[in-house]
């Protein structure tokens, strides 16, 4: 499973993020169909990935950090784990990172 990080041009800042989930939570709201929610509830995760790589660059945020610390808030609060979602930012040069013909995941 793969969510791509998109290339961001330098002028979007944390309110065109905000504005951006705001939208695709709008239309989570009034999708018709299951198709479209699905759709659109795919949209918020492309946003919120690309909230998280702006935060990564641009305040030098350990994503990796804040991940476990958001996991045991969770726990402290009684969610049990059913299963875990890999997220791992991969370098966008891949084929330098190949070895033997496989990829580093």
């Amino acid at each position: 499973m793969r969510m791509p990080i998109l290339e961001q041009p330098k002028f979007l800042d944390l309110e065109f993020w905000r504005c951006k989930l705001q939208e695709e939570t709008k239309e989570v709201l009034l999708a018709k169909d299951i198709d479209n929610l699905l759709e659109e509830y795919l949209d918020v995760i492309q946003v919120c990935v690309g909230a998280l790589e702006h935060l990564k660059n641009e305040f030098d945020i350990d994503i990796s950090k804040e991940l476990n610390k958001h996991e045991e808030k969770l726990n402290n609060r009684g969610w049990e784990t059913k299963e875990v979602l890999e997220i791992k930012f991969i370098d966008e040069n891949i084929n330098d990172h190949i070895c033997c013909g496989k990829p580093p995941f």
